[in-house]
Parts: structure tokens; sequence; C-alpha cells
């Protein structure tokens, strides 16, 4: 038994290390994942710790800024209803303008049949001007007849004169008779 008994202790002997040693390992083990773990909770502590800094941060600036924002969106607010009228009025016009613009098609074909018709008018008016370059032409003729008569009138205006005198110093003697003469 004692060479058993020997192997048997050798081996409990053994048995016990290695369980020793696996229980060491799995200390360090433990250990190791602990530390980690820790390492872990720590960084995300941190992190919290850094988000809840920026999100107070945060916080106070648009909490400082909050009276700004809501200035700009009242600023905002009455420009777009300021938009919404003008967008109305605008609205008011087009419509305005698509009513008139509507007889455009009648205005552009009864221009259409002027532009005939003046074409149509066209030798007329040609016509007309060449009978009115005639008569400018007659005109002048006249003129210049009017301008002849006009000294004939003033050569027998002087001639006129002349003979008037002519009858005056002619008719003294008859009006010294009719001073004489007692009829009327």
């Amino acid at each position: 038994m004692t060479t058993e008994n020997k192997n048997n202790s050798d081996l409990l002997k053994q048995a016990m290390a290695d369980f020793k040693e696996a229980v060491r390992l799995r200390n360090i083990l433990h250990i190791r994942v602990a530390s980690r773990v820790t390492t872990l909770l720590r960084a995300g502590m941190v992190s919290l710790a850094v988000v809840a800094v920026v999100f107070l941060f945060l916080l106070w600036t648009v909490s400082s800024k909050l009276d700004i924002m809501i200035n700009v969106m009242e600023v905002m607010n009455h420009r777009f209803t300021n938009m919404a009228k003008d967008m109305s009025v605008m609205r008011e016009v087009i419509a305005s303008m698509d009513q008139n613009m509507a007889s455009m098609p009648v205005i552009v074909e009864e221009v259409g049949s002027m532009q005939k018709t003046v074409a149509a008018m066209n030798p007329d008016i040609q016509k007309i001007a060449k009978q009115m370059h005639l008569i400018e032409i007659n005109m002048g003729g006249i003129t210049q007849a009017v301008g002849h008569m006009t000294q004939t009138f003033s050569a027998m205006d002087f001639n006129v004169q002349e003979i008037d005198k002519g009858v005056h110093r002619t008719a003294r003697p008859m009006k010294m008779f009719n001073k004489f003469s007692p009829l009327p």
C-alpha cells in the first residue's frame, strides 16, 4: 500500500497543487477583469460627467439666447405674415392681369386686320400724297399770281390816287359853283 498510497498521495498533492494553481489563476483573471471593469466604469463616469457638463453648457447657451431667438421668431412671423399679405395682393393682381390679358388675342387679331386694311389703303394714300403734291405746286403758282396781283394793285393804287387828285383838281371849280348855288 505504500507505493499505491504514495502514488495516491502524490496524485492528491498534485491535484491539490493544480487546484490551488487554478484558483490562483482564476483570482488573477478575476482581478484583471475587475480592474478592467473598474477602468471602464471610471471612463464611463468621466464620459458621463463630460456629457453632463456639455449638456449644461448647451442648456445655458440656449436659455441665454432664448430671448433673442424669440425676438427673431417674432420678426420672422411678422415678415411671413406680410409676405402672405403681399402674396394675396399679387394673386389678385395676377388674376386681374389674366382677365385683362384675355382680350389680347382679339386685340392681336384686330391689329392684324388693321394692318391688312392699312396695307390696302397704302396705294390710295400714295395717290393722295401725289395729289397733295400737285395741289402744293398749284398753291405755289396761286401764291405767285396773288403776289403779282398785289403788285398790280399797288401800282393801281398809286394810279387811282393820282386819278383822285386829278378828279379833286377838276372838281374845284364845281365845288365853288356849289357854294354859290342855293340848292342843297
